[in-house]
């Protein structure tokens, strides 16, 4: 069996990438407020558009949106009351600790982003280098923060040396600046799929599309300058090991968008979008298998492996122009 039989077979999802919504949903939805995470990534809107960062391995395919702001975003849509704190870029973190710990007697407290491959309970650290991550502050006990991370690690305690060391997050470009905490105030309302909320969260997304296509390496381009250097990154490893990454998290993505717009198609307004709504979930479809087999190219170190970039460069400008002609009717 070749890597192309294994993607005809039920599509692999793999670990989830939204160690952001993974952190506010295990720290303040309890049991009885159970949501899909699926979901809830899809009103922060962060899935919807794409760059390129030149020269970045781990962001040969970034979100446009950063994450940091996604979180406010989703609780605004959903009208969790909230707190944020950050400092600017050259702060120390003695206010921030002492801030921490009051928060922390108090509730959980979201942390990130953080650079990833700075916390020390991560068996070799340096595979996620520059990468920005997220977790849950617990409570603070004998010199130790308690931790709770939602890349699969339930406990870990951190000194306040280790803790600062992540959290500087001098070396990633999310974010809006250093430190930055946030908490829930108030009762968590569940969510049920209210219409009102669908349509603000498409307003955004839309938005999302609009603002990258603008930029130079945004929307469709990002994928079009993969594939004018397809050669140099075919001859790269740490680019091609790169492309082992962030296609995979384009996959998730493309998924959670198709998520969201089934859901989407529950609701009456959407009557009125339904050929557009049909179109990008036929259209995700394309771009899913299409990623799925430059993946296994990749894999199988067949040559021209990136050769089909340009075709879901295609599909990425096609899904704008629908999410686009949605917008102007909504």
């Amino acid at each position: 069996m070749n890597s192309w039989d294994i993607i005809k077979a039920p599509l692999y999802r793999g670990k989830m990438t939204c160690c952001h919504s993974q952190a506010l949903l295990t720290a303040f939805f309890n049991k009885k407020e159970t949501f899909d995470l699926w979901m809830f990534e899809s009103l922060t809107t962060v899935p919807f558009g794409i760059k390129h960062v030149p020269g970045d391995p781990n962001r040969l395919l970034d979100c446009h949106f950063d994450p940091d702001l996604g979180l406010d975003r989703v609780l605004e849509i959903l009208e969790i009351p909230y707190e944020v704190k950050f400092w600017i870029k050259d702060t120390e973190g003695f206010e921030a600790l002492k801030l921490l710990k009051n928060w922390c007697s108090e509730s959980p407290v979201v942390l990130g982003p953080l650079n990833m491959n700075c916390l020390p309970y991560f068996f070799h650290g340096e595979v996620f280098y520059n990468m920005d991550h997220y977790i849950i502050a617990l409570g603070f006990e004998r010199g130790k923060f308690q931790i709770c991370d939602p890349e699969g690690v339930m406990v870990a305690f951190l000194s306040e040396d280790d803790l600062l060391n992540a959290w500087h997050g001098d070396q990633i470009p999310e974010g809006r600046g250093k430190f930055i905490m946030r908490r829930v105030l108030g009762k968590v309302n569940t969510f049920n799929g209210h219409q009102e909320i669908l349509i603000r969260t498409l307003q955004l997304a839309i938005k999302n599309l609009v603002d990258v296509r603008q930029k130079k390496y945004g929307g469709e381009k990002a994928l079009q300058v993969l594939a004018d250097r397809a050669f140099i990154i075919e001859t790269d490893i740490s680019l091609k090991h790169g492309l082992t990454f962030v296609i995979p998290t384009r996959i998730q993505r493309c998924i959670i968008i198709q998520e969201f717009v089934k859901k989407i198609l529950e609701y009456p307004f959407a009557q009125a979008y339904t050929q557009y709504l049909a179109k990008i979930l036929l259209l995700l479809d394309r771009q899913v298998q299409t990623y799925s087999q430059i993946l296994a190219n990749i894999i199988d170190r067949v040559p021209g492996a990136l050769s089909q970039l340009p075709s879901v460069a295609i599909l990425e400008g096609m899904l704008t122009d629908l999410f686009v002609d949605i917008g102007e009717k909504l």
